[in-house]
């Protein structure tokens, strides 16, 4: 009986690696998409500072003019990084506070486990039955902790994703622009910043339902950590 019990740490022990194995390949995977995003950056840097010398040299819009209808779609996608930034922090702290807490518990279970097996014969049905309820309610709490991070995961993951398809919209529709030649005129310029606009607007409600809910689920995420 003291090994099947022991086994059944172990086996919590192990359950919280494996947790661990999947936060950080998860996590890996988040990080290849901010790695996506920054170089999606550096790439459309170099193209709006192809257009403005095109559009200066070419049609000659001053660049001071450039720079502020420039800002009126970049402005957007500034804010939003600096968000994703932060709920990056928020999300790194409270998953590294998670994986504390599992081996917190896991410790306790152990020395729990100790002082069980030292008195199992005093009473072994009654004692062995409330062990066994002990685990059953621990393993129904920890199962939803793991759902909880899971979907704090996935949606910090969709709120990478809108983020990445506006910067590539972003850079697409300036490549066309620039692809125009000798042929981009200022007029073409206007209409791309006003569809850009128009697009971010449509793609404004959808990354903010996501950031609402990474919000809310680091929320529940927190509360629950204090009742642990």
């Amino acid at each position: 009986m003291e090994k099947i019990l022991k086994d059944i740490v172990t086996s919590y022990d192990n359950g919280i690696s494996e947790v661990k194995t999947i936060i950080e390949n998860t996590y890996q995977v988040l990080e290849e998409y901010q790695n996506d995003i920054v170089q999606s950056k550096e790439d459309r840097e170099k193209i709006k500072a192809q257009l403005r010398e095109a559009l200066t040299n070419q049609q000659h819009l001053r660049r001071k003019d450039f720079d502020q209808m420039i800002e009126k779609i970049s402005g957007g996608i500034t804010n939003r990084k600096e968000e994703i930034e932060k709920n990056q922090h928020i999300i790194r702290e409270e998953l590294r506070g998670y994986l504390d807490q599992q081996k917190d518990i896991a410790a306790n279970l152990r020395e729990r486990l100790a002082k069980f097996t030292d008195h199992l014969k005093e009473n072994e049905s009654n004692r062995l039955r409330d062990f066994k309820i002990f685990l059953k309610d621990l393993q129904t709490q920890q199962e939803k902790r793991g759902e909880e991070v899971r979907k704090m995961l996935e949606g910090f993951r969709k709120e990478l994703e809108v983020y990445r398809a506006e910067q590539m919209l972003m850079s697409q529709t300036l490549r066309d622009l620039l692809s125009k030649g000798n042929s981009l005129r200022i007029r073409d310029f206007k209409v791309a910043i006003s569809e850009i606009q128009a697009q971010q607007r449509e793609r404004k409600a959808l990354w903010q339902e996501e950031r609402k809910k990474v919000i809310e689920t680091l929320a529940g995420f927190r509360l629950k950590s204090k009742e642990f």
